[in-house]
């Protein structure tokens, strides 16, 4: 599957809804979703969906949102030149890595936070020192401020956001502005929709996150994972920026930003009673930085047994959770 996947041959997206469904269907043999769906959009409020076909409906809804989001990414990572050669596993990755988290089956505001991320990223990679970037500038933050309604904690990326595009362009006071205002506009109709509408005004509460009073197997599992992605990443990145041009070096610094940007978001998230804090957002940066040691021969075995037991833990890991219980 890993060499499937990396090589150059678009066709391969054709199979990646086949991997969703596969997790899918092994969900269904193991879980009988019961109760109604809680749709979270942030500050845009939340959505109740009772239980019946509907429920059903937002599942599929959430399987197309996340080939959505792994096929942009894939595109963001081919459009960036990060390897020499087209790959496909940047996609792979984020829909593996996904299905370790019960949000890959419940449509959320998640998929579309992800989406912003994705999108404000693919629009800092485009940027060129020797091109006036106001335009992508103020689209980058446009998606990182409908990120940040969404999922509020993700406010503290803004200001990673003016560190991710200085990677690319000297500081200039006409981008500042224009990112700023790009970040404005969504929260501009999140407070005109509240005034117009009558509905409550964006507002944080402080207290204990519930993913920290309620830190569960499930919730251990799924962040060794991701720290054991993280950790090989490291030495497929270390091995790439030996050879790298200084452009990918700061692509991958980029990166590299942006996870730390949404760690902060996380960190910040963990001292505000809502929303729980989601570390799936770590996988959009984990699902890049994860492709080099799969394509790295010093590193294939090892990180490809880490992805086929992230893969098989996918498919069994409500029947496993269900065992423990």
């Amino acid at each position: 599957m890993i060499r499937f996947f990396g090589d150059n041959r678009p066709l391969v997206l054709f199979f990646l809804p086949f991997v969703v469904l596969g997790f899918h269907v092994a969900y269904h043999l193991s879980v009988s979703p019961s109760g109604p769906l809680d749709i979270d959009f942030g500050w845009w409020g939340n959505l109740t969906i009772k239980q019946g076909n509907t429920n059903l409906g937002y599942e599929i809804l959430s399987g197309c949102w996340v080939l959505l989001n792994a096929i942009l990414l894939n595109f963001t990572f081919n459009s960036s030149e990060l390897n020499e050669k087209n790959t496909y596993l940047p996609a792979l990755n984020f829909v593996v890595l996904s299905a370790i988290s019960m949000n890959f089956y419940q449509f959320n505001g998640l998929h579309l936070a992800s989406t912003s991320i994705i999108l404000g990223l693919y629009q800092v990679l485009q940027l060129n020192q020797n091109k006036d970037g106001a335009e992508r500038i103020f689209n980058a933050g446009f998606f990182i401020g409908i990120a940040s309604t969404v999922y509020p904690a993700l406010i503290t990326l803004i200001p990673f956001g003016v560190l991710l595009y200085l990677i690319f362009r000297p500081f200039l006071l006409r981008e500042f502005y224009f990112y700023i205002l790009g970040c404005l506009v969504p929260f501009l109709y999140l407070i005109s929709r509240s005034y117009l509408f009558g509905f409550s005004y964006p507002n944080y509460v402080f207290d204990w996150n519930d993913f920290i009073r309620n830190f569960t197997l499930n919730h251990a599992i799924n962040t060794a994972i991701l720290i054991s992605v993280f950790v090989i990443s490291l030495f497929g990145v270390v091995r790439k920026l030996s050879t790298a041009g200084n452009r990918v070096k700061k692509e991958i610094q980029l990166i590299n930003t942006l996870g730390i940007g949404i760690f902060s978001a996380l960190f910040f998230c963990i001292f505000l009673a809502e929303p729980s804090i989601k570390i799936e957002y770590f996988i959009i940066p984990l699902s890049v930085l994860f492709t080099f040691p799969l394509l790295s021969k010093r590193l294939t075995f090892a990180s490809s047994l880490l992805f086929y037991i992230f893969l098989l833990y996918g498919l069994l890991k409500f029947t496993f959770l269900n065992q423990l219980q």
